[in-house]
């Protein structure tokens, strides 16, 4: 996370429902991060998991901004 000295920031970016925020961030890490990254939004945006509606919502669309930006 080299653009990113504060992890928060970081955080803020992937989960500000902004995809060109979303995909600045994304575009900073590793494959290896990028695979840690994936799987903790896809925790976040699991309806079972104990995350506030507006965090789901917030990795939801980090997801289907990275899926998007990907392909």
């Amino acid at each position: 996370m080299s653009a990113y000295d504060d992890v928060e920031e970081f955080w803020s970016a992937i989960l500000s429902e902004d995809s060109a925020l979303v995909l600045g961030a994304w575009g900073t890490l590793d494959a290896e991060e990028r695979g840690d990254v994936e799987a903790h939004l896809a925790r976040m945006s699991d309806p079972t998991e104990s995350y506030a509606d507006g965090q789901q919502r917030a990795a939801r669309f980090a997801l289907e901004s990275i899926r998007r930006g990907l392909s």
